[in-house]
């Protein structure tokens, strides 16, 4: 049973003690190098 996409792409939040789900600092990377490239 492979995992979500979302739980792949996300991990606990720190605020909340893991009740929530962040983006994986790779995701938000990929996101910010992505959104660069687009605006150069």
């Amino acid at each position: 049973v492979r995992p979500s996409v979302t739980f792949m792409i996300s991990e606990p939040c720190s605020c909340c003690h893991g009740t929530g789900r962040v983006e994986a600092l790779e995701t938000l990377f990929s996101k910010i190098e992505h959104e660069i490239s687009r605006l150069l």
